[in-house]
């Protein structure tokens, strides 16, 4: 758990109130709604119009406010490499659900007897009184200074005994792996016609290159990249019909009846046979004819990229925990589940295409599949609805041109999962709340954001600004006063799945000093830590179509980070995240102009509350790159 600055920051609150009865805070940053309609990359004191500005619907200026400050911590995933675990079990705090951990407060138990064991832990975070029973051993060792506490929540042959009624969590004991380089990977390939389109015109009799034609180069370099090893890969393709290759070892299965490509349960089943039958073989015994077939495959028909996707997603499952699966089209699916044709006269058909591929995240997640999306530069792939695959389950979204799939495939595949079904909490002191964060994700008075990653790898970030409560809140917690507030105690708690499904516990804690002076805590911040926060919480607002809200939460970010330049590293770290925010800002304050446009000519049917217009591919992607932003990333802009 890394921090912006090494102290908290706490503000002198304002006692005067606005019209709305909320506490005026002077240190806010302010932006003008006309102030966004320039492109993120100019200065203030340079300012020209974005590239694409169309025209708007003309509205009084509203004022954005944003409590920007140096109150920012990350949790970088490398956390959940390898340490030794805790003995016993995690002891959690009977009223907020905090772990006693190095920082924790015991007391000897007043009651009868002479048992050594009994204690009462006054929780550091809501002030509860826990009465614990624990062996000398299991109490966290305060010498050690050991802020990281490593427990085993459940054991793989436990888990499978618990959920052996569950049909639909499989996987042999021979699938298991804790090698992120050998788990399954299939590449789910868009095979209809607009794939034969050139790229590549002929030059000098050389063979004019099709899109499909460099998406099998690149496709043909990974299954190179995995000839040594036991990782089993294999290949299924979508055009009219899915055909089932696997690693190219049978006979293809072909999935050809209009019925059963819109039979969603007929589909799962055929899947999980077919993981068995179809992907038995490593990739040390089935590179060359797996590269022959990519070769020499050719383009044909329409797109049933639902089926195609669900049956990859339910094999790569069935195979076991940390399985990729890479999905590649060049247009939107209009044949079998998750076309709008399967679901012809229903007028929420746009919802039942949204629910079919939430429900297959869910589904991908549940099993410990990260998917990847790769959609051709140019054409129009609907990334609105299937980007949920890769924002559930921590894959990746990008737009490619042809030309540089085989850098792109090896650009997503280099990213090596190390745990699956990742779940992040965030523990803050009563009073303090988090800010800027979804109120879905928020619980106990704002006091507890919960974060569900999917798969991550090392590199994986989760950020999150605070701030103090207001004095109103701050009055109801008893006996407490904020002046008398030196030190601040954080929590993270990540469950996770390893490779070889071992079900684990990581708490993280730590205890900060604080700071009302604002100069104090800003000597040795580190902006690489309030840029990425300001990427991925933009991301979430514009998810949400609070369009303008996520513009303003980066222009007052830029806005911070420019006012506090002290070194040549900080003023590296602000032009890699102005380079980093443009094309998404850009876009989003395209979608905004649009929303404006058709919200000012009146709803359509099954349009999403906050979406009128359709949210463009470039902007899907964008988003998705955004909320899986890190400071490594930011470093190689």
């Amino acid at each position: 758990m890394d921090c912006c600055s090494n102290k908290v920051y706490i503000k002198s609150k304002a006692k005067a109130k606005d019209k709305e009865g909320d506490y005026i805070d002077p240190d806010d940053w302010e932006v003008n709604s006309d102030e966004l309609n320039h492109s993120f990359d100019s200065d203030d004191e340079d300012i020209s119009a974005p590239k694409k500005v169309k025209q708007r619907v003309k509205k009084q200026g509203r004022k954005f406010k944003n409590d920007v400050d140096t109150n920012v911590m990350k949790v970088n995933m490398s956390a959940l490499e390898p340490e030794d675990f805790t003995t016993g079990d995690p002891v959690f705090c009977t009223n907020c659900s905090a772990v006693l951990n190095v920082h924790s407060h015991l007391e000897q138990s007043e009651g009868e007897g002479d048992d050594n064991e009994s204690r009462v832990w006054i929780c550091e975070f809501c002030n509860n009184k826990n009465e614990i029973n624990l062996d000398e051993h299991e109490v966290p060792d305060k010498e050690s200074g050991e802020s990281n506490l490593n427990y085993i929540l459940e054991k793989p042959e436990d888990e499978a005994d618990e959920h052996k009624q569950d049909e639909e969590v499989k996987g042999s004991a021979e699938n298991v792996t804790d090698d992120a380089s050998e788990t399954p990977l299939i590449f789910c390939i868009d095979m209809s016609s607009s794939m034969s389109n050139q790229v590549v015109p002929s030059v000098k009799g050389s063979r004019a290159l099709t899109r499909y034609d460099c998406i099998a180069k690149g496709i043909c370099d990974q299954i190179e990249a995995c000839k040594e090893t036991k990782r089993k890969v294999g290949v299924v393709y979508f055009d009219s019909d899915v055909t089932v290759h696997g690693d190219a070892t049978e006979k293809p299965h072909v999935i050809d009846s209009q019925e059963n490509l819109n039979d969603e349960e007929y589909l799962y089943t055929n899947a999980e046979v077919l993981a068995e039958t179809h992907m038995s073989q490593p990739a040390n015994l089935t590179y060359k004819s797996l590269s022959d077939l990519v070769e020499s495959t050719k383009p044909r028909g329409s797109t049933a990229l639902g089926p195609g996707a669900l049956t990859s997603i339910t094999m790569a499952g069935a195979l076991g925990n940390g399985a990729t699966v890479v999905i590649c089209t060049d247009g939107q699916t209009n044949a079998g589940v998750g076309s709008r044709g399967a679901y012809r006269g229903d007028s929420e058909w746009k919802d039942r295409v949204d629910k079919f591929y939430e429900d297959l995240a869910d589904n991908a997640n549940r099993h410990g599949v990260t998917v990847n999306l790769m959609s051709v530069k140019g054409c129009d792939c609907n990334l609105e609805s299937l980007i949920v695959l890769s924002d559930q389950t921590g894959g990746q979204v990008n737009i490619i041109d042809p030309q540089d799939a085989s850098y792109e495939f090896q650009s997503v595949l280099q990213a090596k999962t190390v745990a699956t079904n990742v779940t992040v909490k965030v523990k803050l002191h009563q009073a303090l709340e988090f800010k800027n964060e979804l109120a879905q994700n928020l619980s106990a008075g704002s006091t507890l954001l919960t974060k569900k990653l999917g798969n991550v790898n090392a590199n994986t970030e989760v950020t999150f600004g605070y701030k103090v409560k207001d004095p109103d809140q701050l009055a109801l917690i008893e006996g407490f006063n904020i002046e008398e507030f030196s030190k601040i105690p954080f929590q993270t708690q990540i469950e996770y799945c390893k490779l070889d499904g071992t079900k684990c516990l990581r708490v993280i804690s730590r205890v900060l000093d604080t700071s009302s002076d604002a100069e104090e805590v800003k000597q040795d911040a580190n902006l690489g830590i309030v840029a990425v926060n300001a990427a991925q919480q933009a991301s979430n607002l514009a998810r949400e179509g609070r369009f303008r809200e996520a513009q303003a939460l980066s222009y007052n970010n830029k806005k911070f980070m420019k006012c506090n330049l002290k070194t040549e590293k900080d003023a590296v770290m602000y032009k890699a995240f102005k380079r980093n925010m443009k094309g998404m800002y850009d876009e989003v304050h395209e979608q905004n102009n649009k929303e404006e446009l058709m919200q000012a000519a009146g709803p359509k049917p099954g349009k999403k509350k906050g979406f009128f217009a359709k949210m463009s591919d470039a902007l899907s992607s964008n988003l998705n790159k955004q909320s899986h932003f890190t400071t490594e990333k930011l470093g190689q802009m």
